[in-house]
């Protein structure tokens, strides 16, 4: 770095206030918080073949976990989701449970789950609360779910078709900033509140 020092001396006024400006720029970008899913996926690259997620027998490596929620969240869009949008999450704790809510984030979405063991009543008024425009569910979960004006999507129907969605990241700029998810607490009043 001292050997650069003169040769920065060197630059005209006009270089060195460019390069102050794209320093100061770098310095800002680097103290901004990245999105959960960017550092998720960074996590992948660094460790692409170590275990994210195991139950019981079946696991998944960071790296393959990583490529099918970029599917997923792809398939996601193409199905209306945006960014901003809810998506509700009604699948059994497993490794596609993690798959879906990686996915809904990537997609510039943000996640409410949904879980299968609550009561009928409390899933509607969540449902109906969040005006979610789509559903993940697993098989299982359908017959539990309350109806819906919101799209409905098995997962167990996705997986064969996540094939042909590209596995790369091209989702929308998604920010720290932007919503993740949204927990429905028991409230004060007996009503779940988002």
């Amino acid at each position: 770095m001292s050997e650069l020092l003169p040769q920065l001396e060197n630059l005209s006024p006009e270089q060195q206030a460019v390069l102050r400006l794209r320093l100061r720029q770098l310095k800002e970008q680097a103290q901004k918080p990245a999105p959960l899913h960017e550092l998720f996926s960074a996590q992948a690259r660094r460790n692409p073949d170590r275990i994210a997620v195991a139950q019981g027998e079946a696991q998944i490596s960071y790296a393959a976990l990583d490529r099918w929620a970029n599917r997923l969240a792809a398939l996601l869009r193409d199905r209306g989701v945006e960014r901003g949008s809810l998506v509700g999450l009604c699948v059994p704790r497993s490794i596609e449970s993690v798959v879906g809510l990686l996915a809904v984030v990537k997609a510039g979405a943000a996640y409410v789950p949904l879980d299968p063991s609550y009561p009928r009543e409390r899933l509607a008024h969540m449902v109906e609360d969040s005006r979610l425009g789509v559903v993940l569910a697993g098989r299982p979960t359908l017959g539990i779910l309350p109806e819906t004006d919101a799209r409905v999507l098995v997962v167990e129907d996705l997986w064969p078709e996540l094939d042909r969605w590209p596995d790369g990241e091209t989702g929308p700029d998604v920010t720290a900033d932007d919503l993740a998810y949204v927990i429905y607490t028991s409230g004060s009043t007996g009503r779940p509140k988002g």
